[in-house]
């Protein structure tokens, strides 16, 4: 089956979008505007349109259409209410064509065919329109029982032919009632027994009564609309055909079709007439205010599903500018607060006050105060006890005055003059002197005797044979903490390594005697005894040897020398002898 049945319904609410954008109007009719708006300037009745001359007359603004200033086209003429019209279609631009008869969901796109806006299609035939403005290849697949749409998703549509249920087709033959499409498939009721098809497969043949002959077939065709707008667009009738079936003296069942006409309506938001915009107004906060917006009203005829035409109003906001640079605004005259009673002298009793005085103008979109010189009066004072020069303040003395070397709250001292008004006019200086506390951090510093030591200990060692050995003695040292003078007492060990030196001489092992050869690297037996004692010297065991009476020495397999063995191979043997 080919695509969706839009029919000429469809293509009829194209071409009525695209006359309502940018063709021609009739002069006859639009009358000069008056806005009747309170203006100061010009600028504050700019209505937004460059075709309109506007002006403001005693506070009045008016917006006199000039269809000269129409001249994008020919046959332009100026609309006070919603700026250039032309006869002629306009292609591009706010009102054009392009703008207002482009449809995405249709595959329309709006253009000016004979001199009239009209959507045009960019599919080609045997391609489907998806909704989004995209074609895709989509021919007819020849089957009644299926449509053909967009499958998918945006950017990556695919062809389907969806099966139908529900909707009527016909298999082509007379002897068959009820052809409706069931899943995709033309279903049809045939003839039941005790009739048959005839041979020319029209009708059911063999029937006995009116029981025997196929049901009623019922078939209700598309919807006929009374005209292109309107409720005529909305509303309309369709027909329907209903088939009984009788058996006749040549038991043949014949069908007797009654047509019947009955409403119908268009479906919910389909287009029924011309679209038109009512113009809105610059919502100005102020008389200064540069830019605005309008809310214009697009007016979109469409059906509302019970067979009515109805108007869909659309906002369509819409920025106003104008130039209200200089022009008067608020209260046109204003002053600040007056200032002090000022004199030449300090101590005078009469002077003068002063006040800015500003203009209001608009500047920048907003109303802008602008100095306009000061306005002045004279004035009295009561100066007596008035501050007549500035004060003078001394340096602080040094903070003093602790109760001992640990103390650390105290007191400093300075003059402060300050210079007032009298009766008679004078200036004269008052001096008073002004204290105040101080502090000073004394943690950690010496105080008292600083530090006492008491005596050195005996020295101490681990053992009887051990050479080095030390002594202490107590320490105490006297500094401030939290402003009090605190003892801190402590031992102190003696580094001069006096303890060490006492030791000299002390044995620190035990005395032994050792055989030593007289000759080493020789393979005599010759040797003298030695007694080795061992004593502490600067805190170093040390052996003190001292030569005895000769001995026997051993040299078995120790190296040795000798005229046939200089190597270092060579060891004694138990003869006595050197050799490898």
């Amino acid at each position: 089956m080919a695509s969706l049945r839009w029919g000429w319904a469809t293509s009829l609410w194209v071409v009525s979008l695209g006359i309502a954008a940018g063709c021609g109007v009739d002069r006859t009719g639009l009358l000069d505007f008056d806005g009747s708006v309170g203006c100061v300037s010009v600028a504050a009745c700019d209505d937004g349109y460059a075709c309109t001359v506007d002006t403001c007359d005693e506070g009045v603004c008016t917006n006199t259409p000039n269809d000269a200033a129409c001249a994008d086209m020919p046959g332009g003429v100026c609309d006070p209410s919603s700026g250039c019209r032309y006869e002629d279609c306009v292609e591009e631009g706010e009102d054009g064509c392009r703008v207002n008869g482009t449809n995405e969901a249709l595959c329309q796109v709006g253009a000016c065919v004979d001199g009239e806006c009209t959507g045009v299609t960019t599919c080609t035939e045997g391609q489907l329109c998806c909704g989004d403005g995209e074609c895709i290849d989509c021919p007819d697949d020849g089957n009644e029982c299926t449509e053909e749409v967009c499958g998918g998703v945006t950017g990556a549509h695919t062809c389907e032919h969806r099966p139908l249920s529900g909707t009527l087709c016909s298999d082509g033959l007379g002897c068959t009632t009820g052809d409706i499409c069931t899943d995709g498939v033309c279903t049809v009721t045939e003839c039941a027994p005790p009739t048959m098809c005839s041979d020319d497969g029209e009708r059911c043949v063999g029937c006995n009564g009116d029981g025997d002959c196929p049901a009623d077939d019922v078939r209700v065709f598309d919807c006929e609309f009374a005209g292109a707008t309107g409720d005529g667009r909305c509303g309309g009738m369709r027909r329907r055909e209903v088939t009984r079936f009788s058996c006749n003296g040549d038991r043949e069942c014949v069908a007797d079709t009654e047509t019947t006409m009955e409403p119908c309506n268009e479906a919910r938001g389909v287009v029924c007439g011309d679209s038109t915009t009512r113009t809105g107004t610059c919502g100005y906060s102020d008389e200064c205010d540069l830019s605005a917006m309008r809310t214009d009203t697009r007016q979109d005829p469409e059906c509302n599903g019970s067979g009515r035409c109805v108007v869909n109003e659309v906002p369509l906001p819409r920025m106003c500018n104008r130039d209200t640079n200089g022009i008067g605004c608020g209260p046109m005259i204003s002053y600040g607060m007056y200032g002090a009673c000022m004199a030449a002298a300090m101590c005078a009793a009469t002077g003068t006050q002063s006040r800015p005085q500003f203009q209001h103008r608009c500047a920048a979109g907003s109303c802008a105060m602008m100095a306009d010189g000061t306005d002045s009066r004279s004035c009295d004072r009561d100066v007596a006890g008035n501050t007549c020069a500035p004060t003078e303040t001394g340096d602080w003395s040094a903070c003093g005055g602790f109760r001992d070397e640990c103390g650390e709250d105290g007191m400093r001292t300075r003059t402060v003059t300050t210079y007032e008004c009298d009766d008679a006019g004078g200036c004269i200086p008052n001096v008073v002197m002004e204290t105040e506390a101080c502090t000073r951090n004394t943690d950690g510093d010496s105080c008292g005797v600083g530090m006492e030591t008491g005596e050195w200990g005996a020295c101490q060692y681990s053992n009887s044979m051990d050479c080095v050995g030390g002594r202490s003695r107590r320490v105490s040292t006297y500094t401030c903490s939290g402003g009090t003078c605190n003892e801190t007492s402590g031992m102190m060990m003696d580094t001069s390594g006096f303890c060490a030196t006492e030791r000299n001489g002390h044995m620190c092992g035990g005395v032994r005697m050792e055989c030593t050869q007289n000759m080493p690297t020789s393979c005599s037996s010759a040797g003298t005894t030695q007694i080795i004692t061992p004593l502490c010297a600067s805190g170093v065991c040390t052996d003190d040897i001292v030569a005895g009476t000769p001995c026997t020495y051993d040299p078995t397999g120790e190296p040795c020398m000798s005229g046939d063995c200089s190597g270092g191979g060579c060891r004694c043997d138990s003869e006595g002898s050197c050799g490898d």
